[in-house]
């Protein structure tokens, strides 16, 4: 029985992160312009990758993750992020690998949330149904994959 159960478990948490890589990926290249977020992150990032100072009042810890992926799938640093719908494809900047790290990150979160629930040792079906509310919440998909 409790062998069914581990291997019930597993399977469920499997399923669970296959759901949030797919809704965080799905579409990832759309648009190919700068949105939202991702017109402060790069611009940090591009920072960090041509190793300029510059003063933010916020930890550093997310926009130093995101020069590295950056950094990591050939960024380097030239692109501005000065508008909301400055072209990527025009600039020849590599986006989507690093809107890939942010979608990385939001999909972990949902098989995260479902470990720490069973680690708390509550049963599979209240594990899955609070995983969920962060696979399928409006809130988590957008930010992962809109503030990059």
């Amino acid at each position: 029985m409790i062998h069914r159960e581990r291997i019930g478990s597993y399977a469920t948490a499997l399923l669970l992160t296959a759901f949030a890589a797919g809704v965080r990926f799905w579409r990832i290249s759309h648009p190919n312009q700068v949105v939202f977020d991702e017109v402060h992150f790069g611009s940090f990032a591009g920072h960090y990758i041509r190793r300029e100072y510059y003063f933010d009042v916020h930890p550093p810890l997310a926009k130093m993750l995101n020069a590295l992926a950056g950094w990591w799938v050939g960024f380097d640093g030239a692109f501005g992020f000065s508008n909301i719908g400055d072209n990527y494809v025009e600039a020849n900047v590599p986006f989507i690998g690093m809107r890939s790290f942010c979608a990385i990150m939001g999909s972990i979160t949902v098989p995260l949330v479902y470990a720490i629930m069973r680690e708390s040792g509550y049963p599979v079906a209240i594990a899955a149904f609070s995983a969920s509310l962060i696979l399928f919440g409006m809130s988590a998909p957008v930010l992962f994959a809109h503030s990059r």
